[in-house]
């Protein structure tokens, strides 16, 4: 993407000059700062982050803060280092129309277990619904012989994993 943009930049064609405006030189350094790793470049990175919370940029709607706080979310204090790297308000806690919330990351974690072990929940009573599916045909259809009750039992490992 870059090199087609440095080709289009560079081109002089009929006569015309092509001449780098200062959004262009901006862009140009954001994109060396970007190569070489700085992490400034970033403008989504939260500088000074403590390692004790999960930080997000949260719309400045009040319904949309408000939501955040019910989860666990708080305002990034001011005296707090912590910042995204432009300063555009609250001493770079706050950029367009998103200011920075944290949450700490025990909340986080168990929010995230609690997600998981509700999709792993939903995950099992998938399979149980589908397993009775195909045994009600197999039985319905004669694919299953009187010697057996079900085409899908639970092997002795699965029900190791269920206790």
């Amino acid at each position: 993407m870059w090199d087609a943009y440095e080709q289009r930049s560079s081109r002089s064609g009929s006569g015309v000059s092509v001449t780098k405006d200062e959004a262009d030189k901006k862009m140009e350094e954001m994109k060396e700062r970007m190569k070489s790793g700085d992490p400034g470049a970033d403008i989504t990175q939260v500088l000074n982050a403590d390692r004790r919370y999960r930080y997000r940029g949260i719309n400045k709607k009040p319904e949309r803060i408000a939501r955040a706080q019910a989860k666990g979310f708080e305002h990034v204090p001011e005296d707090d280092p912590a910042r995204w790297p432009i300063d555009m308000g609250r001493n770079g806690k706050e950029m367009g129309d998103l200011t920075l919330m944290r949450e700490p990351l025990e909340v986080y974690h168990l929010k995230n277990n609690k997600n998981k072990e509700k999709g792993r929940r939903a995950t099992r009573q998938k399979i149980e619904e589908t397993k009775e599916v195909l045994n009600k045909f197999a039985r319905e259809t004669g694919a299953v012989g009187a010697h057996k009750e079900s085409a899908f039992e639970t092997s002795p490992s699965q029900k190791e994993e269920e206790e």
